[in-house]
C-alpha cells in the first residue's frame, strides 16, 4: 500500500473527530486531513487566537472580484478641512502656475518658509478636533465588500433621525400635531419588536407624545393594545397614568396588570419580607374572619365553663376523653380485617334478574307499512292495556284481507297502463 492510500485510510472521518474532541462546532471539513487533526481543533479553540484567511483554499486570487470596481479618491478628514487649509493650498497652486520656469527653480533653490496656515489652528485642530479613526478589532480581517457594508452599532432601536422622518412622512412642514409612523397600527396588532423586550413605543407600551390623540383619523395614533379586562397587553402606560420618574429613581418596571416589577439580578432567591409583602392583603382579610370566629368561640366557651369545666382531652371534638395517664401506643398495630368478619350488607331480599313482560295481540292496521311484521305484541314496563272497548273501535276497522285485495287491484292498474304505454 502506497503512503498516499495508507494516510487516506488512517485519516478519521468528521462524524468520528466531532467525537473525540472538546470544541466539535469548530470542526470543519478540511480539518481532516491535517497531519493532526486533533491538535489542530485544539489550537483553533485557544481564546485569542486569530483565524486563517478563507481565502486560502479558493481558486479565485485575492481581490479579484474588485476588478471592475473604482476606487474613490483620498479625502482629508474633517477635522483638518475644517483649518481652511484646502482653501490655501488652492490659492498656493495657483500663483505657482502663474509663475515662469525661472521662477519655479529659483523658489526650489530658496523656499519660502512659514506664514501659511496659523500655528495655534494647526495645534487646535490635532490636539482638539481631531477625531479617531475606525479601526478594525483584534482578529478582524478584511474581506472583499467589507467597506460597502453599513455600520449598524451607531444606530439605536427607538431613535430616528430627521432624515428618517421625513422619509417616513413624519416632518410636514407647518403641522404641529405629531405624526404617528407607519409601523404603528402593525405593532398595536402583533406587539413590539421581540428582539428589544425592554423598548418603549408610543401608542403601544408608553405614553403619546404632547398633542397627540388616539384614533382613526388623520394623524390619529390608532387604538392602544388592552385585554379584556383593560389592562396593556404589552405592559408599560400608554395612558400616562403612571407616576412621572418612578421608573427612573427606582429603576422598576410597570407589568400589565400595573404592579411594580423590582429589577432585581438574574437568578437572585426571593428574601422572606417578599413573601410577607405579597401576602399583607390576604393575611389581613384572614386575621378579621378569624378574630370574628375567635368572638364566636369564646362565647360558646363560656357557656360551656358554666355547666361543667373542659380539660386538655376535650381539645379534639367527636373522640372520647383521654385518660389522665394517657393511652399506651400498642407495639404491634393490625388493621387487617379477623377472620369470619365480613362488611354488613343492607338486607333487601334476593335481587331480581330479569322480568317477564306480558303478550298481547299485536294491531296489524299499524303493522301494514312495516316490512317484517309480527302477530304478537308485548306490553312494556309503564305501559297499559287497551280497553275493552277498544275492541269494538279496531273490528270496526277495515281488515288486513280487503287491504291486500285493493293493493293487489291498484298494482294490477298499474301494470295494465305501462302495457298501454310502452310495447314490447
Amino acid at each position: 500500500m502506497s503512503r498516499k492510500k495508507l494516510r487516506e485510510k488512517m485519516r478519521p472521518s468528521i462524524g468520528v473527530l466531532k467525537q473525540r474532541v472538546k470544541r466539535p462546532d469548530l470542526v470543519e471539513a478540511h480539518d481532516v486531513t491535517a497531519q493532526d487533526p486533533d491538535f489542530l481543533i485544539e489550537m483553533k479553540g485557544v481564546p485569542g487566537t486569530v483565524p486563517i484567511p478563507r481565502h486560502w483554499g479558493r481558486k479565485r486570487k485575492y481581490l479579484q472580484g474588485k476588478r471592475g470596481i473604482e476606487k474613490p479618491p483620498f479625502g482629508l478628514p474633517d477635522f483638518i478641512v475644517k483649518t481652511g487649509i484646502m482653501e490655501i493650498r488652492g490659492a498656493v497652486q495657483e500663483d505657482q502656475s502663474k509663475m515662469s520656469l525661472k521662477q519655479k527653480q529659483r523658489a526650489r533653490v530658496a523656499p519660502k518658509g512659514g506664514g501659511e496656515v496659523d500655528y495655534r489652528v494647526l495645534h487646535d485642530a490635532f490636539f482638539r478636533y481631531q477625531t479617531k479613526p475606525s479601526l478594525t478589532k483584534f482578529g478582524e480581517l478584511y474581506y472583499e465588500g467589507k467597506e460597502f457594508e453599513q455600520d449598524s452599532s451607531k444606530f439605536k432601536p427607538g431613535v430616528m433621525s430627521e432624515e428618517l422622518r421625513t422619509a417616513l412622512g413624519m416632518l410636514v412642514e407647518g403641522s404641529t400635531v405629531p405624526i404617528p409612523p407607519p409601523f404603528l397600527l402593525n405593532m398595536q396588532r402583533y406587539g413590539p419588536p421581540p428582539a428589544y423586550p425592554n423598548l418603549k413605543v408610543p401608542g403601544v407600551n408608553a405614553e403619546l407624545p404632547a398633542g397627540a390623540s388616539y384614533g382613526y383619523h388623520k394623524n390619529g395614533w390608532g387604538k392602544p393594545p388592552l385585554d379584556v379586562y383593560g389592562r396593556p397587553l404589552y405592559g408599560g402606560d400608554p395612558f400616562g397614568n403612571a407616576i412621572e420618574g418612578e421608573e427612573d429613581q427606582n429603576g422598576n418596571l410597570v407589568s400589565s396588570d400595573g404592579k411594580t416589577v423590582g429589577r432585581a439580578p438574574w437568578g437572585v432567591l426571593p428574601t422572606a419580607d417578599d413573601f410577607f409583602e405579597e401576602d399583607d392583603e390576604s393575611s389581613e382579610e384572614e386575621m378579621e374572619e378569624s378574630s370574628d370566629d375567635e368572638e364566636d368561640d369564646e362565647e360558646e366557651i363560656e357557656e360551656g365553663e358554666a355547666t361543667e369545666t373542659p380539660s386538655h382531652t376535650d381539645a379534639v371534638k367527636g373522640f372520647p376523653p383521654l385518660p389522665e395517664g394517657g393511652m399506651e401506643t400498642p407495639a404491634v398495630l393490625d388493621l387487617r380485617k379477623a377472620t369470619g368478619e365480613e362488611t354488613p350488607m343492607p338486607s333487601s331480599g334476593p335481587k331480581q334478574l330479569y322480568s317477564i313482560l306480558e303478550q298481547t295481540a299485536a294491531n296489524k292496521d299499524s303493522q301494514q307499512r312495516e316490512m317484517f311484521s309480527s302477530d304478537v305484541a308485548y306490553v312494556m314496563p309503564g305501559q297499559q292495556l287497551p280497553a275493552e272497548g277498544a275492541e269494538s273501535v279496531l273490528s270496526k276497522a277495515v281488515s288486513t284481507e280487503d287491504a291486500n285485495k285493493r293493493k293487489r287491484r291498484f298494482d294490477d292498474e298499474d301494470g295494465a297502463d305501462l302495457e298501454k304505454k310502452f310495447k314490447f
